[in-house]
């Protein structure tokens, strides 16, 4: 009669893995696959890359990521400004979007990079869906807090932009807060909603918000100097509507600037587009 010895099963059921769940093995974006595997037959032989190699094609590959990020930020552009029937503006965007268009399929073809058209398309509304755990599903949408999400009616102000909004109900108000409680697009999410200017001017930690109106910031030159004398610089401002044209430094501008001896500030306009403008009349167009 023969002896038959069993050696105890040192692998896991795979009805105990993570397998079926969303997050688990071969869930969403999981890129191993499946195979047999005998214990003391089959051996295990990667394949080897070349370190410096891989390094310098996902550095194009950023590079490749990042030029697709502006061919869809022109291009989101370019269908707001159609759909204001801005025949200028949008003449010179999809001039611009052509330019990057071409930048990215040369960039593409000189390092053998697979290219992505979903990549270099716009969403026009965009929704994402986020598997926040395996029964919980959390819906967010991406443009809140952008001021093209809220210009064109896609998208809401963040929890931190309503309550700035709330501190300032009308025209002529001003608040103190702390410079990490705002950041510059703010202000275009806000003048989105509002229709009005808003400036902000910093000294240290610290940030004043003016709201505006529908064509100037509504601060005193008295006010002004003041701030300049306190040491405050003044960042930037906004002005409503969209484009290049809308973004154009005013002779009341330039006469801030100079006041608060400052080479540059900067204007955005209500979807998040900004130039940088100096005191002697020079508008820099940025996007």
């Amino acid at each position: 009669m023969g002896l038959t010895i069993s050696k105890p099963n040192v692998y896991r059921d795979w009805n105990e893995s993570s397998y079926g769940l969303s997050n688990g093995i071969l869930g969403i974006n999981c890129r191993h696959s499946a195979g047999f595997f005998v214990p003391g037959k089959s051996t295990f032989n990667p394949v080897k890359y070349d370190e410096s190699a891989n390094a310098e094609r996902y550095k194009q590959e950023q590079k490749q990521r990042r030029y697709e990020r502006e061919l869809r930020k022109t291009k989101r552009a370019r269908n707001i400004a159609r759909d204001l029937g801005d025949e200028d503006e949008t003449r010179r965007l999809n001039q611009k979007a052509r330019l990057q268009s071409q930048r990215l399929r040369e960039h593409i073809a000189e390092h053998d990079l697979r290219r992505s058209k979903v990549r270099e398309r716009p969403m026009d509304k965009p929704v994402v869906v986020t598997i926040a755990s395996n029964n919980q599903i959390e819906a967010r949408n991406p443009a809140d807090g952008t001021g093209a999400g809220i210009y064109t009616g896609y998208a809401k102000l963040t929890k931190r932009q309503q309550k700035l909004d709330a501190m300032l109900p009308e025209s002529g108000k001003r608040i103190t807060i702390n410079k990490r409680d705002i950041k510059m697009k703010d202000l275009s999410a806000l003048t989105a909603k509002n229709g009005c200017e808003y400036a902000v001017f910093t000294k240290g930690g610290q940030r004043i918000l003016a709201r505006g109106s529908s064509t100037n910031a509504m601060v005193s030159t008295e006010y002004l100097e003041n701030l300049a004398k306190d040491g405050w610089r003044f960042s930037g401002h906004t002005h409503p509507g969209v484009g290049h044209v809308v973004r154009m430094s005013s002779q009341g501008d330039k006469n801030v600037l100079k006041l608060f001896k400052q080479k540059q500030s900067v204007i955005y306009d209500s979807v998040g587009g900004f130039d940088v403008f100096d005191s002697e009349g020079g508008n820099h167009e940025n996007r």
